[in-house]
């Protein structure tokens, strides 16, 4: 498991203390995978005892293995060719989708009144037709919410028999957080639909699936490209793998 995804899943025991760790440790990230606990705990200002239980609480057997995970993901992020980046991001999404246990998302599915895709943004509400069309080959009906000028209008015709999947780029939206609040407080279940980040949506939502993206320069055309082709990779894996469950249902 990632870091961010780490951070993601277990944020909500997390105290003050582990949250000020998660913050340095996020925003110097090279600088943490070589130092020792008794290092980190002296620049966090905590005792060694504390920087233990936090890797604990992000799901770690210890701070070791942690550390371990953050030099892993930062020599993955190496540089290399633009095809061969963009393919890493490619195979990030495939590889985590194969792993995740999708059956609760999936039993949500079946046992749901209604589903609502929720997104904002072009490469979002393109993911979200996307994800509409394929399901509903399966005899899925998503109903496709579009941003603030529909998501407040159906708010209150929705009940804990329905879900919302939400797809959000950042997962920081203020709209999309906003959002994902109310129907917290309604009690409708929530996927969401992110960047593999530390992000408030994921942290608000009932599950968490994860796309990723690069930024590929071509510095000779002066151009830097975002690949965000990872959301549509999940869309269908996730389809794919849905599929399998309905199939193992009925041997």
């Amino acid at each position: 498991m990632r870091l961010d995804e780490a951070y993601n899943k277990n944020c909500a025991q997390l105290n003050e203390n582990d949250k000020l760790i998660w913050s340095y440790l996020s925003g110097h990230r090279k600088e943490c995978s070589e130092l020792t606990i008794n290092e980190l705990a002296d620049r966090c200002c905590v005792s060694r005892t504390t920087i233990l239980r936090f890797s604990k609480r992000m799901g770690f057997k210890g701070f070791s293995e942690l550390k371990m995970t953050l030099r892993q993901e930062l020599g993955s992020s190496a540089k290399s060719s633009a095809i061969h980046t963009a393919v890493g991001v490619y195979n990030d999404v495939i590889k985590r989708v194969l792993s995740q246990d999708c059956s609760p998302i999936f039993r949500l599915f079946d046992q749901s009144k209604n589903i609502y895709v929720y997104s904002t943004g072009r490469i979002q509400s393109g993911a979200a037709h996307e994800m509409s069309r394929v399901f509903l080959e399966a005899g899925l009906l998503l109903d496709e919410v579009k941003g603030e000028s529909e998501s407040w209008t159906i708010l209150d015709s929705l009940t804990p028999d329905d879900c919302m999947i939400m797809i959000s780029c950042s997962g920081e939206s203020e709209e999309a957080c906003e959002f994902a609040k109310a129907l917290n407080v309604r009690g409708v279940p929530t996927i969401s639909m992110t960047l593999l980040r530390e992000n408030r949506l994921a942290s608000l939502s009932d599950y968490s699936l994860y796309g990723s993206a690069a930024e590929i320069p071509f510095e000779s055309l002066g151009i830097k490209h975002n690949t965000l082709t990872g959301f549509f990779i999940l869309v269908e894996m996730l389809y794919m793998k849905y599929l399998a469950y309905k199939e193992g249902e009925t041997q």
